[in-house]
């Protein structure tokens, strides 16, 4: 008898071939901009910075409008918009799943922290080694006692969002690569160059809007 079955991919496999979608470095970290700029951000910032071991992770802070716990949860689902609705003209997404893709082309750990105008800061992670691992689309949703480990103190008035990056793939540290500072130095220059190509229309014609590398 014919009869309809789940085929689903498996997570395991499916999150591995995300990381493979042709991103490189800059049209990765443009994605990213791209929300930053639909959430009316008027100032975005770049940032590597160390870990407590000294390892090498990206923030991209904005100070767009921010989501709520259950929009961010929302949106870190993947695929989490209809291509068919209707779309603000500043919103440069389609499928809902370019911040995703995006970052697991360039790192093995996403996450991203919120605030929303007078609201609480939330925040999520995908960690792609933990969804190997259990094979399964396990989203970790942070509680508050979980909000000090991230070192966001200063992320605590008005409204906006971190991107953070973390095992980055684009750095390497072993004995056949360059400094790791200079790797991140040679990445900030292709960035600067990239966004002066392809932001600049926007950042002339959008007054007060900044970012910064």
């Amino acid at each position: 008898m014919s009869n309809y079955v789940n085929a689903a991919p498996s997570p395991r496999s499916h999150i591995q071939t995300l990381k493979k979608l042709g991103y490189n470095f800059t049209t990765a970290i443009g994605d990213i901009l791209d929300n930053s700029i639909a959430a009316k951000a008027s100032r975005i910032d770049i940032t590597f910075l160390t870990d407590d071991s000294g390892i090498p992770y990206l923030e991209i802070m904005d100070n767009g409008c921010g989501m709520l716990k259950k929009d961010l949860i929302s949106n870190m689902s993947i695929g989490c918009k209809d291509p068919s609705e209707q779309r603000d003209i500043s919103d440069l997404g389609r499928f809902g799943s370019g911040l995703k893709t995006a970052s697991f082309s360039q790192a093995n750990k996403l996450t991203v922290i919120s605030k929303a105008h007078n609201s609480k800061i939330c925040a999520a992670t995908w960690d792609i080694d933990y969804v190997i691992q259990e094979d399964a689309w396990a989203l970790y949703v942070f509680d508050d006692r979980d909000m000090k480990d991230l070192g966001i103190d200063g992320f605590t008035e008005g409204h906006g969002t971190i991107v953070r990056l973390d095992n980055m793939s684009s750095i390497k540290d072993d004995d056949f690569s360059i400094a790791v500072d200079d790797q991140i130095s040679q990445l900030c220059d292709k960035l600067h160059d990239y966004i002066g190509l392809y932001f600049h229309r926007y950042l002339e014609k959008t007054n007060n809007f900044i970012i910064k590398i």
